[in-house]
């Protein structure tokens, strides 16, 4: 009977936990539909914080509570006062923090949604680890979607209920008058346009319902997925009959399993929520959301995934997620300790970063040491255990190599960014002279011919040739005219036009740096030793290539590599080209059409007073070739590690080369002995003084065009004439005083690196029982 009763009373205690689990989620939706959306009080609550101060305070004061909480070690605090004090300052600092987001909503009106995206997977944690904590995972997770999903239907109702329903009659649809009336409610500076809609906040806000809605269902199927993935798990080690102690699998490959089959619910998702969001973005350029609304969008998205993102790591553990990751991930891990150019990119884009963490450190040190709170070796270092840590990472490279690498990627960068300006004002030659010839088919021709040459370069990419295309045979007076005698009609055709032409160009360069470079390449021992043809790597790039017909891993690789070394490397391996070309036919969807017509477009917009519909085109064009490549250069990354892994004993049937064995054999014994003669502590001051000078030449040189690069040259467009910019000292001179001063750079880094590398090389020579270095 007692057993009954307490059985009674535990059932009912769980019920009322789940309920006060959905009321809290649904409270939570709730609040922010009421502050935040034109239904209830938003357009107060906005006009309101406009005249506010309290978020640039709250800010301040956030910040400097973080930083004294870093300096008074937070994260030791503990026992009885420490414990508790530590969680009252956290909260202090959430709140501070959300303070300041809420009070900028009237700067920035997608900041709500995103709080909301962020707040309502804290709430699902919090919530597991309080009014459901004695819960198993499953049933925790089966009533947070339940949650979820309530408060998603609940949101989605009101708002479309507030919509066809307003209480002072009528309804709250997006017509010009609701629209007109809320925007002078809210004061918006923004003024209509035509028929485009631009008022950012009023669009927000009366979307913002319908929008909380949407990520409440989000992390409610993301959660529901989480959940069922857990239960079938659970019900089949039941089912089957095993104990613990019995159990084949370990806890940890259970739990790998768990998230495995987790991640692949999730990637189907995945996809479906990248689909729909770049659906929401192309409607809302094409159909009159302006660049802020777009903004917001993708900002939203961000934040949303970040929450899905923390709600998994939640539910399934850092440690699952750890076991689950790639192999090729931790082969990466690896660079990070022992590839020089990992290191040398790692130093020369985030070295800001690690100097203030550094400065940090010391000054924490220095605290540490005043308040008496250093014992032991501790008090004899100047950083804190992290800070010296990595310093004693950092000081366990080879930093000769790592300087080399640093000014190859610095010469890499300014010989990337600036080699585009001959080659456009070589070709805005090329159309003042095509518009003054006139006519289609020798355009054509001429074109056709340069293009093919300038594909057979190896430093001009495939992207050029096709902006530069758009921008001349699209023109009025080109082909524009050919095709029809209305102007528009005549672009879209002339442009069509152009896609089929570069296509085939493409197509036609393929086969001829395949069959003239690739294979005349492939005849050499250096060349095979280059590109490291008995690596595994490259014998899962030759599997994939060798497989008949047209597969994903061979679309992706093809495709998405750079055009010339790959379709060089394709004739190396001795490719049948009617199978590569058969495997590169879908670029047409990647490169050539989505990126010709991107730049027709925007080349028009130049040319028209009203160019709004011309300029969204060309953005939607633009996102959709990005994503695609995005897509294919991801894809091949994951294929290449795919064949690694599930396809060793086909990588093993591929026999070595003897002789890049050799070859690789002395290159390595001559790489050693170089590496060796040049270590940092065994150069002389003059060597280290040119290493260290080449590389600051070299990495402000790249800087300078990374970051300043309008001001170094002019930004010259194919449509415009090279007269206007061939001048020393005129406004729109093609070298400014910058450029010439990074162009003196790179040129001292170029002989710099060339005399230490002189040096080098003679050192390594002298050393004994070493091998003559080349280098």
């Amino acid at each position: 009977m007692c057993n009954a009763e307490k059985n009674s009373s535990n059932a009912c205690s769980t019920h009322l936990k789940a309920l006060a689990a959905h009321a809290a989620v649904l409270l939570l939706t709730f609040i922010f539909i009421v502050l935040f959306s034109e239904e209830f009080v938003g357009e107060s609550l906005l006009m309101a914080l406009h005249t506010s101060t309290i978020g640039t305070a709250s800010l301040y004061g956030t910040i400097a509570l973080l930083g004294c909480l870093y300096f008074a070690d937070v994260q030791h605090w503990d026992g009885p006062i420490g414990r508790p004090f530590k969680y009252i300052v956290f909260c202090l600092l959430a709140l501070g923090g959300l303070a300041y987001l809420i009070f900028q909503a009237a700067e920035h009106p997608a900041l709500p949604l995103g709080i909301f995206a962020l707040a309502l997977p804290i709430c699902i944690i919090i919530t597991r680890r309080t009014l459901l904590r004695d819960h198993d995972d499953a049933v925790a997770l089966e009533t947070l979607w339940v949650a979820l999903a309530l408060s998603s239907i609940t949101s989605i109702v009101m708002w479309v209920t507030w919509l066809f329903f307003d209480p002072q009659g009528g309804n709250n649809f997006w017509t010009r008058e609701n629209r007109a009336e809320w925007a002078q409610l809210i004061d918006c500076p923004e003024k209509e346009a035509g028929d485009m809609p631009i008022c950012h906040a009023t669009l927000l806000m009366w979307g913002s319902p319908g929008i909380f809605g949407i990520i409440a269902g989000l992390l409610s199927v993301v959660t529901g997925m989480l959940a069922l993935a857990i239960k079938k798990k659970s019900a089949a080690v039941k089912a089957a009959g095993r104990e613990t102690v019995k159990l084949k699998q370990t806890e940890s490959e259970i739990a790998k399993e768990q998230v495995l089959q987790a991640i692949n619910m999730l990637r189907g998702l995945a996809y479906v929520f990248l689909f729909v969001i770049s659906l929401l973005y192309c409607i809302s350029r094409l159909v009159g959301g302006n660049m802020k609304v777009t903004r917001s969008l993708f900002d939203l998205c961000g934040m949303a995934l970040v929450g899905v993102v923390v709600t998994f790591v939640n539910a399934v553990g850092l440690d699952a997620i750890t076991l689950a990751s790639s192999p090729l991930f931790q082969t990466v891990h690896s660079y990070l300790r022992s590839n020089s150019w990992v290191q040398a990119a790692l130093i020369t884009f985030g070295a800001p970063a690690y100097v203030a963490f550094m400065l940090l450190s010391a000054l924490k040190q220095l605290i540490r040491r005043i308040m008496c709170r250093l014992d032991g070796d501790s008090k004899h270092k100047s950083f804190t255990p992290t800070g010296q840590a990595s310093l004693v990472e950092l000081l366990q490279w080879d930093w000769t190599q790592v300087l080399l690498k640093m000014c190859y990627i610095g010469l890499i960068i300014w010989w990337g960014l600036v080699f585009t300006l001959p080659t456009y004002m070589i070709l805005s030659l090329v159309r003042t002279w095509l518009v003054a010839k006139g006519g289609c088919p020798l355009a054509t021709g001429v074109f056709f011919s340069i293009g093919f040459a300038l594909f057979l370069l190896p430093p001009v990419p495939g992207v050029a040739v096709y902006l530069v295309a758009a921008m001349v045979l699209p023109d009025d007076k080109i082909c524009g005219r050919t095709f029809s005698s209305d102007a528009s009609f005549g672009f879209f055709l002339a442009t069509s036009y152009t896609v089929v032409v570069v296509y085939l160009m493409k197509l036609v360069a393929h086969v001829a740096q395949q069959k003239m470079f690739g294979e005349f390449l492939g005849k050499y021992t250096s060349v095979l030793a280059m590109i490291s043809i008995n690596s595994n790597t490259m014998k899962a790039i030759r599997y994939i290539l060798q497989q008949p017909g047209l597969t994903f891993a061979k679309v992706c690789v093809l495709c998405g590599g750079p055009d010339w070394p790959t379709s060089v490397l394709c004739g190396i391996l001795k490719l049948s080209v009617c199978e590569t070309l058969l495997g590169l036919a879908p670029v047409l969807l990647i490169g050539p059409a989505p990126i010709t017509f991107a730049s027709a477009l925007q080349t028009r917009a130049k040319l028209m007073t009203d160019s709004s519909l011309f300029e969204a085109i060309a953005e939607v064009v633009t996102f959709t070739a990005t994503a695609i490549a995005i897509v294919t250069n991801v894809g091949m990354v994951a294929m290449i590690d795919n064949v690694l892994q599930n396809q060793k004993d086909k990588l093993a049937a591929y026999s070595d080369n003897q002789a890049v064995l050799e070859v690789d054999r002395q290159a390595n014994a001559a790489s050693t002995a170089f590496n060796s003669a040049t270590k940092m502590e065994r150069l002389n001051f003059g060597m280290r003084l040119l290493i260290i000078s080449a590389t600051v030449a070299c990495t402000t040189a790249g800087y300078l065009q990374l970051f300043l690069m309008d001001k170094c040259f002019e930004d010259f467009q194919v449509t415009q004439d090279v007269q206007d910019v061939l001048c020393l000292s005129c406004e729109r001179a093609v070298v400014k005083i910058p450029g010439w001063f990074s162009i003196m750079l790179m040129l001292y880094g170029m002989l710099a690196i060339k005399a230490f590398k002189h040096q080098g090389t003679a050192l390594a020579a002298e050393q004994p029982n070493k091998p003559p270095v080349l280098l």
